[in-house]
C-alpha cells in the first residue's frame, strides 16, 4: 500500500500500512515489548475507571429494577459491544477506545426506563448513611479533578513517563494563576519577572 501511495507522496503508518500481519506484530510489540509495569497499571486503572465504574453502578441500578429494559433484546447489551472490543485488540490509542466503548455505555444507559419510586427510595437509603455519603462526595471530586484519560491511557512516550493520575483542577488553577499574573502585569502595574 506505502509503494502505491508513495507515488502520491503520501506514506501510511507501517503497522496500518502492512496488512494484518503488521498489525499484529505492531500489537504485540506496543504491549509486550514498549509497555512497563507503570504503563500497565496506568492503562489497568483507565479501564477501572473509564469502563468498569460505569458497568458497574448501572448494573446494580438494572439487578434493584432502578432501570428496566424496553424489551427482552436489551437484556443481553454487552453483546453490541462485541464489535467495539475487537477494534481495541487492533489498535494502541487506548484512551480514546475506553472513552469510545464508555459514551456507547452511558448513551445505552440513559435509553433504559427510570423508575422514580425506586430511585427515590435509593436516593434515601444513600442519603441516610452519612459516611457512604461523605465517602461518594468525596469518591466524585476525585473522580472528576484528579485524574485524566489521555489518548494513549497513561502510556509514556520516547522514554517520558506519562500518568493518568494527573490533576485537571490544579491544572487549571495554575493556569488561572499565571493568566491573573500575566493580566496585573501587562495592564495594572509591572510585575517582577517571574518564568512560569
Amino acid at each position: 500500500m506505502n509503494q502505491i501511495l508513495s507515488k502520491f507522496n503520501v506514506e501510511v503508518h507501517s503497522q496500518l500500512g502492512g496488512g494484518f500481519y503488521s498489525s499484529l506484530g505492531a500489537f504485540y510489540k506496543w504491549h509486550f515489548f514498549y509497555f512497563s509495569y507503570r504503563d500497565f497499571i496506568n492503562l489497568f486503572f483507565s479501564i477501572i475507571l473509564g469502563l468498569v465504574i460505569f458497568y458497574a453502578i448501572f448494573h446494580y441500578l438494572i439487578e434493584k429494577k432502578i432501570l428496566r429494559f424496553h424489551s427482552q433484546y436489551q437484556k443481553k447489551y454487552l453483546l453490541y459491544f462485541a464489535p467495539s472490543l475487537i477494534a481495541i485488540i487492533l489498535t494502541t490509542d487506548h484512551g480514546r477506545n475506553i472513552s469510545l466503548i464508555s459514551f456507547h455505555l452511558i448513551a445505552f444507559y440513559s435509553i433504559l426506563l427510570l423508575d422514580l419510586n425506586k430511585f427515590n427510595s435509593f436516593k434515601y437509603k444513600i442519603d441516610k448513611i452519612f459516611l457512604f455519603k461523605i465517602f461518594s462526595i468525596l469518591f466524585l471530586f476525585f473522580y472528576i479533578f484528579m485524574w485524566k484519560l489521555d489518548q494513549m491511557a497513561g502510556f509514556g512516550l520516547r522514554g517520558i513517563p506519562n500518568d493518568i493520575f494527573q490533576s485537571s483542577l490544579f491544572a487549571e488553577i495554575i493556569k488561572f494563576v499565571k493568566f491573573i499574573y500575566e493580566f496585573i502585569d501587562l495592564n495594572i502595574v509591572n510585575l517582577p519577572e517571574i518564568n512560569l
